[in-house]
Formats: C-alpha cells, structure tokens, sequence
C-alpha cells in the first residue's frame, strides 16, 4: 500500500516536500445561465451555456518542518524551505507537483505561511515550524 502523506513540489534542481494535512481538489467549470423572463404563473427553465472552460484547482495544507523528509529534498531548515519555495513561485512559471503518484503543472496563486509563534527554534528534527497553504492551478505555460 502506498503512503500519500507529502506532497512534493520541483522547479529546476529545487525539491521541496509539504507535511500535508489535507488535500482538496476543486474541478470547476464555467456555465452561463440565462433565465428567460416570463409572465407565466411558473418560471421557465433557464438555458445553459457550457464553456467547457474547466479549471482544475489544488489547495495543500500542512507543515514546513526542520529536516529532510527525502534524500532529494533540497532544504533542511524550515526557514529554507520556506524562502526557497518563495524562490520557485518568483520565477514567474510553473512548478510540477506530485501527489498520489501523479504529476502536476501547477501555477501557484497562493502561499500562506502562519509562524506559531514558540520558544523553539528551527532546529530540531522533525519540528513542526510554519503551517502553510498553497494554491495553484493545473496547467501549462504559456510560451
């Protein structure tokens, strides 16, 4: 049985892992609606207008923690991985994902990082340091 716990994201030589607590896929897809007026004592049915413009969201949430979670995993301290993942997204392109065996292109449009602040600091293996929230959609790159 596989393990789906980290989701891993790549950019060039970069790895990076995310401690996931949940995982939520939004497949969306634009329909216009157009309601027909009427003088009728019922309303009529409204026409609809797929677009088949579908939009295939990822939001990761989990932990930034100190250690690697793979021999790949570029960054050791949670304040690394944090700014290096900033460095991904900053290069203005996509990054490829994995999750559940499979690969993704996904432009971010979100990174939320909450610091609890503690008495701790960004050296104990395993330590839980910045809970994080990352937003992309599937695609490709538009050259």
């Amino acid at each position: 049985m596989a393990s789906y716990e980290n989701v891993k994201f790549t950019k060039g030589s970069n790895v990076l892992f995310i401690d996931t607590i949940r995982v939520v896929e939004n497949y969306t897809n634009a329909v216009k609606v157009i309601k027909k007026p009427t003088t009728e004592d019922a309303p009529e049915s409204p026409m609809l207008i797929n677009l088949n413009k579908m939009e295939d969201r990822f939001t990761i949430t989990g932990h930034l923690s100190y250690g690697k979670m793979d021999v790949t995993d570029t960054w050791t301290s949670a304040k690394d991985k944090k700014e290096g993942f900033k460095g991904m997204m900053n290069q203005g392109s996509t990054v490829t994902m994995t999750y559940e065996g499979s690969s993704f292109s996904l432009a971010i449009d979100k990174f939320q990082i909450t610091d609890n602040a503690n008495d701790n600091q960004d050296m104990v293996e395993g330590e839980v340091v910045y809970d994080v929230t990352v937003s992309g959609v599937v695609g490709e790159d538009v050259i």
